[in-house]
């Protein structure tokens, strides 16, 4: 008999490894059954059980689920499973269900990741096992200081990867980094439309349609736009201040593994400044902090964000072991701000010589106006080569990318009518117990020459090498190794010569970094992995210390992870386990007094260290029944510290954080086209700063929801996020003292209907 082949696939980018069976000889005529049976000895044959693995798309493609079945976050297809690094990812289907409208809602599920300080501006503040993290976009890092926060409307999935992932995202990803993979065109008609109504104002509505726009189908597009009015619960935010965004896109396979794919994306968005709330001992607030409603900013603030982004992505094919990928992609965003500032809250204008205690001063607060005209511009550029290669019975996947680019950003004063190059000065105060949150700058003169126009830029280059190899079925290896040079500038270039002599002005270059992994899983079973993963990376820094010395000692980081992970119900769940100890030294922070405005001196604090412990578990564990979250446990210290903080944890970051997501169609019940989910998370108490002299309370929030199906085109959803109207406290700015100005808010309970249509 000839041999036919059973191909067990283990890496879709490898190909598989290929069984023989027995099957009939081709082009052999089968014996009559008569003939057969006279010739042949009726046997029972020995039954022979096949398994396999489906197949399935790229891991830019929908999740249908919770569950997502691969990834390419560390640079290549892996199956989930088999990825030597632990990774999560958020569905486009999670998002919508759990009724997620910022980042912070939906990385609420995923142990180790939480929100952290964003200093009031516009940008996500993102914690991943206590390290600042910053978005990449389709797996390109984003070199962009200040954007509209990321909206879910041109999201397709979340992933996150944990420990050190400096080759993968920005260099400087110490704890993990977040891809944000984009919805992209079909070939397949699809139009769908979205309404939604809240509480508190909001409003939405979004179309999202794609289609050929050949006969043939090589060529697609997609167009995503939606309005949305936020709601708007805090007497210091707009009463009126909509968010536009377009996103067409157009693609072009112009041959059979090549693809010409351009994205644009325009939003323009009112989001001003909001630095939440203030913690104070002795003014009679309850725990302390002032009330989740109060608020030192005006409704009349404004900060309008006009935001434009461009990519370019051309993938070919050479044959079926060489590709290569080009991604370019520029930036621009425009910022008009005026309004009110925190003014004297940000200094000891109400404290004791404590920083914590209220000193009687409140009823006569004098605020700062915020006046800015504002320019942000990046772009960048990215060339990978990729080869699949075979020595023997060891397959290897190569990835080799050199990377360039650079943002600029220019700061100057905008609206207000004084000399230019100087600060405008306002006589209005604010109730520290009564705030008035409806008043607009009464300007009565300018206060000295001001640097009027601050301008700072970066350059960055990088080179990049990976390496996965499948030694056997089984085992396979990952190693990645990226380094950086980097270039900075920063001028003053407003004040007055004569007052202030020469601008300031700092330039550094040739900084380098450097960024190192090395993974390895293994399949102790077909449903069953474990891996282990060393990480290393060393930032760059360049400072002036407070004596004028120069500190240029680089921020260095070491990472250590293992785990298990395993398929559950058939393949359509995945739960995971790992524990990891991460260890930094050399970590640099401001060194300003509370009157220093535009400070530039900072300090080394010492080292830094986190140990934990983290479980997940997504997917669908039984039939109409999927779930998602886990468990994280953390234990953060900060090991040497100038300033006497050894010993004392990190700020903003839990000890314990535990989430759970459910949602269940009722379909047992006769009940299909009823949907309806669960949300709990914790979040355990955290100090606000370094110093640890202001603890964070935990905190508990359930979330609800439900969904009424009418046919496959038309669902009807209700979510109500923050239930019980918990009042909590996300995060706290950690300059290292005792106070601070900003304590963030979370939302209160907000309820939302939303109606999808699709045809």
């Amino acid at each position: 008999m000839a041999k036919a082949k059973l191909c067990r696939f283990t890496l879709s980018l490898m190909g598989g490894a290929c069984f023989p069976v027995f099957a009939q000889p081709a082009g052999q005529a089968a014996a009559p059954p008569q003939a057969a049976a006279s010739a042949v000895t009726p046997t029972t044959l020995q039954s022979i059980t096949v398994t396999g693995r489906r197949a399935r798309g790229n891991s830019d493609e929908a999740i249908k689920g919770y569950k997502a079945d691969g990834t390419s976050a560390l640079g290549f297809e892996l199956e989930l499973q088999q990825a030597p690094a632990s990774i999560s990812i958020l569905s486009a289907d999670f998002l919508k269900d759990a009724g997620a409208k910022k980042l912070g809602d939906a990385l609420n599920f995923l142990p180790g990741v939480g929100i952290g300080d964003n200093s009031g501006s516009t940008r996500e503040g993102v914690l991943i096992r206590g390290y600042s993290a910053s978005p990449t976009v389709n797996g390109i890092p984003q070199a962009i200081t200040t954007r509209p926060k990321y909206s879910f409307i041109n999201i397709e999935r979340v992933e996150v990867i944990k420990g050190i992932a400096g080759v993968e995202g920005n260099v400087d990803d110490f704890g993990g980094t977040i891809d944000l993979v984009t919805k992209k065109p079909q070939r397949q008609t699809a139009r769908a439309f979205s309404f939604g109504l809240g509480d508190y104002g909001y409003k939405s509505l979004s179309t999202d349609v794609t289609g050929p726009v050949t006969a043939d189908g090589n060529v697609q597009y997609r167009l995503i736009g939606a309005m949305t009015q936020p709601e708007i619960w805090r007497p210091g935010r707009p009463t009126h201040n909509p968010r536009a965004e377009l996103f067409p896109s157009l693609n072009w396979d112009y041959a059979s593994g090549s693809n010409v794919l351009i994205e644009l994306g325009i939003t323009r968005y009112n989001d001003p400044l909001d630095r939440g709330g203030l913690y104070i001992e002795g003014a009679g607030f309850p725990g302390n902090f002032t009330p989740r409603h109060w608020s030192i900013h005006q409704r009349g603030d404004q900060q309008t964000l006009d935001f434009r982004q461009v990519d370019l992505t051309w993938n070919h094919r050479f044959n079926a072991d060489w590709a290569f990928k080009l991604n370019a992609q520029r930036t621009s965003t425009g910022e008009l701000a005026t309004g009110f500032r925190n003014g004297s809250t940000e200094g000891a204008f109400l404290y004791a010589a404590d920083g914590i205690t209220w000193n009687g001063t409140g009823l006569q607060i004098p605020i700062y106006p915020d006046d800015a005209m504002n320019r942000f511009g990046s772009s960048g550029i990215t060339a990978e080569l990729r080869a699949r290669l075979q020595t023997g019975k060891v397959r290897h996947a190569l990835r080799a990318a050199l990377a360039t680019s650079s943002g600029n950003d220019s700061f100057g004063y905008g609206g207000v009518n004084v000399p230019q190059s100087f600060t405008p000065v306002v006589s209005n105060t604010i109730n520290l117990f009564a705030p008035n949150n409806n008043q607009t700058p009464n300007i009565t003169g300018a206060d000295g020459p001001f640097y009027a126009y601050f301008n700072r830029g970066t350059k960055k280059r990088s080179m990049s090498a990976q390496w996965l190899a499948e030694w056997t079925p089984r085992l396979r290896t990952l190693f990645g190794w990226r380094s950086e040079t980097t270039d900075t500038f920063a001028r003053d270039e407003g004040g007055d010569p004569a007052t202030l002599g020469a601008p300031y002005a700092t330039e550094a270059r040739g900084l380098k970094s450097l960024a190192l992994r090395l993974g390895v899983s293994y399949d102790l079973q077909e449903d069953l992995s474990v891996f282990a993963t060393i990480g290393s990376g060393s930032f760059a820094q360049s400072a002036t210390a407070r004596d004028n010395s120069s500190i240029n000692a680089p921020r260095d980081v070491r990472n250590i992870e293992a785990g298990v992970k395993r398929t559950l119900a058939g393949g359509k769940a995945l739960a995971s386990a790992a524990l990891y100890q991460l260890r930094e030294k050399n970590l640099l922070t401001a060194d300003c007094l509370p009157s220093e405005i535009n400070c530039q001196f900072q300090k080394l604090v010492g080292g830094r260290q986190i140990r934990g412990v983290e479980l997940e578990l997504r997917g669908e564990i039984a039939r109409d029944l999927q779930v998602g979250g886990g468990v994280g446990l953390q234990q953060a210290t900060i090991l040497e510290s100038p300033s006497g903080f050894a010993g004392n944890r990190f700020s903003n970051t839990p000890r314990v954080q535990v989430s759970a997501f459910t949602n269940y169609r009722w379909a047992a019940l006769g009940l299909e086209p009823l949907k309806s989910n669960l949300g709990v998370v914790h979040v355990g108490n955290r100090f606000g700063n370094s110093g640890n002299t202001i603890v964070l309370p935990a905190y508990t929030l359930v979330n609800l929801g439900a969904s009424w199906e009418f046919n496959k085109q038309t669902t009807l959803s209700f979510n109500v996020n923050n239930l019980l109207d918990k009042t909590h406290y996300t995060s706290m700015q950690d300059g290292d003292s005792a106070a601070s100005d900003q304590v963030s808010v979370g939302d209160r309970r907000l309820m939302q209907l939303t109606l999808d249509v699709r045809f």
